[in-house]
């Protein structure tokens, strides 16, 4: 009888124990995969730039002036990339893509597109002109702009995260129980 009581009282404490530690755990849990999500997240962005090429930078590729494929000239925009986590009691945030404040403005062109006043030179066979390691450009007549279309880097990003998302919690609340269960 006394066994028993004892076996009670430890069970009862273990418990306790688990139930007092269980919010650190999903604190814990929560902030890794709120890491998790944001390295997924900086790997797509990156893959969208390295992808999404325009015919004036496909040009400057072929003319060596690119660092890379895609949208990628010195590497910066590519570089720039990364994300951040902020952990709070409750929850984690993740923000993905430029997060520092002072990128340039040139990032977020890229991004959604813009109108662009300026057009390349290309010799008659059709290469893109190049003086002193730079692109020959010139400004377009009378005001006239032509539209460079957006990467979409980061709101594509978005769709993927949303699409792994469930697969992402399946795994989360597994690797909550084990954690659980090790208290």
């Amino acid at each position: 009888m006394n066994f028993i009581i004892k076996m009670e009282q430890r069970s009862q404490q273990r418990v306790l124990d688990m139930i007092r530690e269980a919010p650190n755990a999903i604190q814990k849990e929560t902030e890794r995969l709120t890491r998790e999500i944001g390295g997924f997240g900086e790997k797509q962005v990156k893959k969208y730039i390295a992808n999404s090429g325009t015919p004036f930078s496909r040009a400057a590729q072929s003319a060596g002036l690119n660092s890379g494929s895609g949208r990628r000239r010195t590497g910066r925009m590519y570089n720039a990339v990364s994300y951040k986590v902020t952990a709070f009691k409750t929850k984690s945030v993740v923000l993905i893509g430029w997060i520092n404040p002072k990128v340039p403005n040139y990032y977020r062109y890229q991004e959604s597109g813009f109108k662009n006043r300026f057009k390349a030179a290309y010799t008659t066979g059709g290469a893109l002109r190049v003086k002193g390691k730079k692109p020959v450009v010139r400004m377009m007549p009378n005001g006239e702009y032509k539209m460079t279309e957006g990467m979409f880097a980061i709101r594509d990003t978005r769709f993927d995260i949303e699409k792994v998302i469930p697969k992402l919690v399946s795994d989360f609340n597994k690797d909550l129980v084990r954690e659980l269960k090790r208290l």
